[in-house]
């Protein structure tokens, strides 16, 4: 860590730097706002969303996140913002899924055709580098909920760890994709794909159990998982500071409500976005 002088360790935000945050946050709200097409197919939404999180990535004096995410302007926005986000990655997964579906025959290089892959890949490394503390076993099944059209996180832990994946999803279409972008990768003896709500599986073969960002309810999937599967660590991806804007912030006292101890989680890092926590058993 950069150690500051004793001349600017007291330094806050610019003024600027956070009137023209909030700027970007208005102007990215007020686009997708108005586009119909939030997938890659739209060049406004690419360009879009590409300068939004460059400017939450840039934004990185983090003393200073709580107080731009507590203003007014962001307050009334961010809801309906993460909303537009959420559709837009959505969108962006199924036209990527869709792809990879029409493939025959998908090699692991083939992967790299998703703009996004490598943060996949090195949020995948990070979560399997904490997981290595939480005494796993070699043979654990880990699920995966909320996992989407685009399934690269079980690929990914599968290719890396050799650990049976199952993934949950509610959307039909996502799931057909999913299931079919497996076949075409031959691993559907491997990875096995639901279609089931996180609040209705039953998680009681699973070793681990992993929740997507963009899962909504969390709070009934974790009842789930605690009833289906008192003894399962489990995992949920999260963001820090400022990069609450793109995503939910979870709040840890929830899991430790339900008997989870808090078990560390993984760095914050701009080349993954999200940090996951993880949880044991109490």
């Amino acid at each position: 860590m950069l150690q500051l002088s004793q001349a600017t360790e007291n330094q806050t935000t610019p003024p600027n730097l956070q009137s023209d945050f909030i700027a970007a946050a208005k102007h990215t709200h007020q686009e997708l706002s108005r586009q119909n097409d939030l997938s890659p197919a739209n060049d406004k939404v690419n360009r879009c969303l590409s300068d939004f999180v460059n400017a939450v990535l840039n934004f990185s004096v983090e003393q200073d996140a709580a107080k731009v995410l507590e203003t007014e302007e962001i307050q009334n926005l961010r809801p309906e913002l993460l909303s537009y986000l959420s559709r837009a990655e959505f969108e962006m997964e199924t036209y990527f899924a869709k792809i990879f579906a029409q493939m025959p025959v998908i090699e692991e290089k083939d992967l790299d055709l998703f703009w996004y892959k490598q943060c996949y890949q090195d949020l995948v490394d990070a979560e399997i580098e904490q997981l290595d503390t939480l005494d796993i076993s070699p043979d654990a099944e880990i699920a995966f909920v909320g996992s989407g059209p685009l399934p690269l996180t079980a690929i990914e832990y599968y290719l890396q760890t050799g650990n049976k994946m199952t993934c949950f999803d509610t959307d039909a279409e996502a799931v057909r994709l999913s299931r079919q972008m497996i076949q075409n990768m031959g691993l559907s003896d491997v990875i096995e794909v639901r279609h089931q709500a996180g609040e209705d599986a039953d998680y009681s073969q699973f070793d681990v159990v992993m929740v997507a960002s963009l899962v909504k309810d969390k709070e009934k999937t974790l009842d789930r998982i605690r009833t289906t599967a008192p003894d399962a660590k489990v995992a949920v991806r999260s963001v820090e500071g400022v990069k609450a804007m793109l995503y939910e912030v979870v709040n840890k006292d929830d899991f430790e409500a339900h008997s989870l101890k808090y078990a560390g989680s993984t760095k914050d890092d701009p080349a993954t976005i999200n940090t996951t926590l993880f949880f044991r058993p109490a």
